[in-house]
């Protein structure tokens, strides 16, 4: 059996779905335009937010150091000030304000004249799920929040560390609520982390410090 197809079928078949598409490309055109509005308003304070928070809530929390003890074992305190406007409430965990940074490995002690820091033994600790309250740290704007690390010679034996040592605090923020005081910040969102929509993650990490080491003769 031979099959005929005439003229008209085989351009009509050529031509519908052209004109589908064509028909199907107008509505999306229209519907796009008459969402447009709703679509700015509903995405753009997000995306205007996400930017200016990783602008000013990362990079405004600056992280200082100063020896505060030369005795042994040497004192160092971490300090984190709000240079914005507004208040901002910080996860102390993995922070410069963590009881545990030494023991984190987020401080990084180098002898004078070494190349590279120190290795002593670090942990990794398994905290319980989320966050309490009291592990939050608002910071009003100019203000600074501190933190003494003592540099145990259980880890940092004075004689390692020689007469001077530079020291470092250098990590990432594991949240960062830029506008918000820890009253604000409620289950939910301590459970989400950074991942939390008012929330941002970054890195952080002091000028380095150079300390004095009392060793004995």
């Amino acid at each position: 059996m031979v099959l005929h197809r005439r003229p008209g079928s085989s351009l009509l078949r050529t031509i519908a779905p052209l004109v589908a598409l064509g028909l199907g490309l107008a509505y999306w055109i229209s519907h796009s335009q008459n969402h447009h509005d709703y679509y700015t308003s509903s995405f753009a304070p997000y995306l205007f937010s996400a930017a200016e928070t990783m602008t000013d809530a990362t990079s405004s929390l600056v992280v200082s150091a100063r020896q505060t003890g030369t005795s042994s074992p040497p004192k160092v305190t971490f300090g984190v000030t709000n240079t914005s406007p507004r208040p901002v409430t910080v996860l102390a965990w993995e922070s410069p304000l963590d009881p545990l940074a030494l023991q984190l490995g987020r401080v990084a002690v180098t002898p004078s004249g070494g190349r590279q820091p120190l290795d002593f033994p670090t942990v990794q600790v398994r905290r319980r799920m989320p966050p309490g309250p009291d592990d939050l740290v608002t910071i009003e704007p100019g203000e600074t929040a501190e933190n003494e690390v003592v540099l145990r010679e259980a880890l940092l034996p004075p004689e390692r560390l020689g007469r001077r040592a530079t020291v470092v605090c250098r990590g990432s923020w594991a949240a960062v609520w830029p506008g918000l005081r820890a009253a604000d910040v409620g289950e939910q969102a301590r459970a989400e982390l950074g991942a939390n929509k008012d929330a941002v993650k970054g890195s952080y990490e002091s000028e380095p410090l150079e300390i004095e080491v009392e060793v004995e003769s």
